[in-house]
């Protein structure tokens, strides 16, 4: 209650200096230029009233005995320095043209300092109505810079808008100050020689021009106002909302170009975060650990795991970064990424472009160790009967998805390696065998092959020390082009292997219809997007029947809306994963993905999405 009267408060007191600035921007506009003494420092303050066109500054310093001392640096020639200064507001000219007088001494050091108290700054204006005036202005607002104390910013948004607030006030107390100066006729005379003179009136800007600066003034300021105390949810949505004025930008861009600059702003914390709880009907569990909604980002954006933190941040339940490769590589020839915008598809023949697993250990080692350190300081009093979502990484549960290296002989050596170095981070572990773009890897989808690779994999995750949490689940990423017999195969050796899950599917190489007529659909690749969602969803369905809903599915492939998670979870996903969708749609997707999908569970009765899972394939489960 009372942190809502404070900002009640605090929102008045806004609106009130809003006004203030209305009434002052209405009222008058001014001009401050400042020049220095070049050897001793005295400040020296120019005010001059609209309108400028055409004007120009005579600017001298004086001593007692009238001797002309320069402001300027250009003590060694005779002739006159000129300085621009910049003029506010709507004006035909730009800048005005200060004068600094040559003086006949080379600098300020033989003025003793009683004399220096008596310096005069004398200002000449020279316009339609010939005025001239005296000012003397010694930073009188200099205390006015003092940076404000951190503490007391306890909202950023209402500090941020009290600094706004603050810089209006500022500006109106000058211009009083400066009034001041300039029309008393006391400071006048202590100032110059000739201080009984008085300025006439200099006519004011228009009146137009007046109201459009004050309105503009008053609206920024007292909007400032009125976000400083919506509250964090709405706000977080503006937020999401505003990442949409973003997207044209990028679709400007090469598609790598703002694929590395995608990465590289989460990574930084320049995408926004997400305050908001997710709807209680999405979270679920799986292989123990307590997901907060099931929509995750597929592999294949964060390579490197540049930017777990930040991607977590946006939303999702998990993250699966890679394919991460034993050794560095480049992948394959640029260019290798190519958009179907029409078709909201992407095809892609990157080839495990990869930094190693070393850098990546590093990174996610950082990350591991920040994490623990939150938790052993927490303050918190819970009790730790309830788990919260969340894993190794943070809020959000993380994956690594492992690859091998393109000249690598041994496929399994690379699997092993990856495992030995990354599983300790990771909260799941994925073998992929999938790719289209790494040559030969997609024969590991055999039945003797992935039996093999999966009992080595397995062997080298358990021959390793676990705590209580046990070892990460492995599962396999499989490809969308297999026949009925390829399927059979990798049910069965998930089954007799009891593979913790498998990720359904991989991009596709077929083209289907609208692509195939589309001229892009010839370059190489993996095609990624909403033409690939049926082939995908048909697959996960029919792997769903095959392993009798025993098998944990991660359904991926053409996903966009909600209704298209859904629909994947109805086939039998238990989580589901997106990327050429974020890759178009933006942070802005994931809050409006997981709206959509909640709505979803919600029209046909469930209380969960656990409920929902494989409910298009219950009736032909129950037959096998």
């Amino acid at each position: 209650m009372a942190t809502k009267s404070s900002g009640i408060v605090l929102a008045s007191a806004l609106c009130f200096l809003s006004l203030l600035g209305f009434a002052y921007c209405a009222d008058n506009l001014s001009v401050d230029g400042l020049v220095y003494c070049d050897s001793c420092r005295i400040q020296f303050m120019t005010r001059i009233s609209e309108p400028l066109q055409g004007a120009k500054v005579k600017l001298e310093c004086r001593d007692r005995e009238g001797g002309t001392i320069t402001l300027s640096s250009e003590t060694e020639t005779d002739e006159q320095g000129r300085y621009q200064i910049p003029v506010e507001g709507d004006h035909e000219e730009e800048v005005c043209e200060v004068v600094l007088v040559k003086s006949p001494r080379d600098d300020c050091s033989e003025i003793s300092t009683d004399s220096h108290a008596k310096l005069s700054a004398r200002i000449s204006l020279t316009n339609n109505n010939g005025i001239a005036g005296p000012h003397r202005i010694p930073n009188p607002l200099g205390f006015l810079k003092k940076e404000p104390d951190s503490q007391c910013a306890e909202h950023s948004l209402a500090f941020h808008f009290s600094v706004m607030a603050a810089r209006a006030s500022r500006k109106l107390l000058r211009d009083f100050l400066f009034r001041r100066a300039c029309t008393t006729p006391i400071a006048s005379a202590r100032h110059c020689s000739s201080a009984a003179e008085i300025a006439p009136k200099i006519p004011h800007f228009s009146k137009k021009g007046r109201l459009l600066t004050g309105t503009f003034l008053g609206l920024v300021i007292g909007g400032g106002a009125y976000v400083s105390t919506v509250d964090e949810a709405t706000f977080c949505g503006w937020l999401f909302s505003a990442t949409k004025l973003v997207n044209p930008f990028f679709a400007l861009l090469d598609p790598e170009v703002a694929h590395r600059l995608g990465v590289s702003a989460a990574a930084r914390g320049w995408v926004p975060r997400e305050k908001r709880p997710d709807p209680s009907n999405l979270g679920l569990e799986v292989w123990g650990k307590k997901f907060s909604n099931p929509v995750g980002l597929a592999a294949g954006f964060d390579k490197n795991a540049e930017a777990v933190d930040g991607l977590l941040g946006l939303g999702f339940g998990f993250v699966e970064i890679g394919s991460v490769t034993p050794v560095p590589q480049e992948g394959n020839p640029k260019p290798r990424i190519f958009r179907l915008r029409e078709e909201g598809a992407i095809i892609n023949r990157c080839g495990f472009n990869s930094e190693g697993i070393v850098a990546v250990a590093k990174r996610l080692g950082a990350q591991h160790g920040k994490r623990k350190l939150d938790e052993t300081t927490s303050t918190s009093s819970s009790s730790g009967e309830e788990v919260k979502p969340g894993g190794k990484a943070g809020p959000g549960i993380l994956g690594v998805n492992l690859g091998k290296n393109k000249t690598s002989e041994d496929a399994s050596s690379d699997y092993v390696q990856g495992v030995h170095t990354l599983s300790q981070y990771a909260d799941y572990l994925v073998i992929n065998v999938s790719s289209p773009n790494t040559p030969g890897l997609r024969m590991l989808q055999g039945r003797k092959q992935l039996k093999d690779l999966v009992k080595r994999v397995q062997a080298a995750r358990d021959e390793m020390q676990w705590g209580e949490e046990g070892p990460p689940p492995l599962l396999v990423k499989i490809a969308p082009d297999l026949s009925k017999e390829d399927l059979e195969d990798i049910a069965a050796v998930a089954l007799a292997l009891r593979l913790d899950g498998l990720v359904i599917s991989n991009t596709t190489v077929s083209r289907p219809d609208p692509v195939s007529t589309n001229p892009v659909a010839s370059e190489a690749g993996g095609l990624s997007g909403k033409p690939l969602f049926n082939i995908s969803t048909s697959l996960l369905k029919d792997m769903y029947i095959l392993t009798r809903g025993k098998v944990p599915l991660i359904g991926c492939g053409g996903i966009s809306s909600g209704e298209d998670a859904y629909k994947k979870i109805r086939a039998g996903a238990s989580l589901v994963q997106l990327y050429t969708a974020f890759a178009y749609g933006g942070p802005a997707l994931i809050p409006q993905i997981k709206a959509e999908l909640s709505e979803c569970l919600e029209r046909d009765g469930f209380k969960s999405v656990s409920e929902a899972v494989g409910a298009d394939c219950r009736v032909a489960t129950a037959k096998v």
